[in-house]
């Protein structure tokens, strides 16, 4: 899975859509975040810093790499990634 897919299951995983997401991020719209994942292009490294920021309990080394659960506390069986 893609980092774009990554942050898209961050946005369903807190039932947001694009521009609840985006304007929680301190953006303006969510053009460039659905542009981002309808595209599955790899963000900025702004942006990623600002995930980490708004949702700290979002585990980034799994934003990053893929490898373990969407919230840093949750137990790999319940991370979704089958």
């Amino acid at each position: 899975m893609s980092i774009a897919k990554r942050i898209n299951s961050i946005i369903k995983y807190y039932n947001m859509n694009y521009n609840s997401f985006a304007k929680s991020l301190g953006m303006h719209n969510g053009s460039n975040i659905k542009r981002l994942i309808e595209l599955n292009r790899s963000p900025q490294i702004a942006t990623i810093n600002k995930i980490s920021e708004a949702y700290p309990e979002v585990n980034m080394h799994w934003l990053r790499t893929g490898t373990g659960s969407i919230i840093s506390n949750l137990p790999e069986s319940m991370s979704g990634n089958d």
